[in-house]
């Protein structure tokens, strides 16, 4: 029995099997029989797909292709990272993890190592002589007339892959996406070679900043 001729039981019991002269011997009417072929239908045709759904839009490594970047865009995938769909999967699988970590060496070096890029060094620069300094009865003390300037660090990457304007454009998004509010980036070398020009990075990933 169908899950659709469950719905229409109380109906059948009380119409069909007792008043429809057309039921067959085992009492089944002609109103059942037309709502059993439809609840098979049903069954067999629309219910597994509507099952599928998941599997088919939501599991990253099994949805159809259209519906990885659609997934990208929801989960605020950074763009230009990689290419291939199958990359793609992977990412979006891992991305929340990332996101964890996001704005930490941890989170650098779990993003980078996606594309077999080692974070040599991080080197940070804090901004200093705007702490209070002293106690409230000691002359000489100083308070803070402003808030604290940005922290400035420098990235230092190495790996094996020639840098291509694809690279660098991977290198910068994955930098853009991990960076600290409160921070500005200097610099970002990928095997001594500086992947910044003068300016200030966009959203745009132009190929004005690659340098190779």
């Amino acid at each position: 029995m169908s899950w659709v001729t469950r719905l229409f039981n109380d109906y059948f019991t009380s119409h069909d099997k007792l008043v429809d002269v057309n039921r067959d011997v085992n009492g089944v009417g002609t109103f059942e029989r037309y709502i059993g072929v439809a609840g098979l239908m049903l069954d067999e045709e629309i219910v597994p797909r509507i099952e599928q759904l998941q599997t088919s839009t939501l599991d990253p490594y099994t949805a159809q292709d259209r519906y990885v970047s659609i997934m990208e865009t929801a989960l605020g995938v950074p763009i230009n990272i990689f290419t291939d769909v199958v990359d793609k999967r992977r990412l979006v699988a891992q991305f929340r993890t990332f996101t964890q970590y996001k704005g930490t060496t941890r989170g650098y070096e779990l993003m980078y190592n996606l594309l077999g890029v080692v974070v040599d060094s991080i080197i940070v620069n804090f901004p200093v002589g705007q702490l209070d300094l002293g106690t409230f009865d000691n002359p000489d003390r100083t308070f803070d007339m402003a808030c604290s300037g940005c922290v400035t660090y420098e990235v230092e990457l190495s790996g094996n892959a020639q840098l291509t304007a694809e690279l660098s454009r991977a290198l910068l998004s994955i930098e853009q996406f991990n960076r600290p509010v409160d921070a500005v980036m200097l610099d970002l070398r990928y095997n001594g070679q500086s992947l910044i020009l003068l300016g200030d990075f966009n959203d745009d990933f132009n190929d004005d900043f690659y340098t190779g």
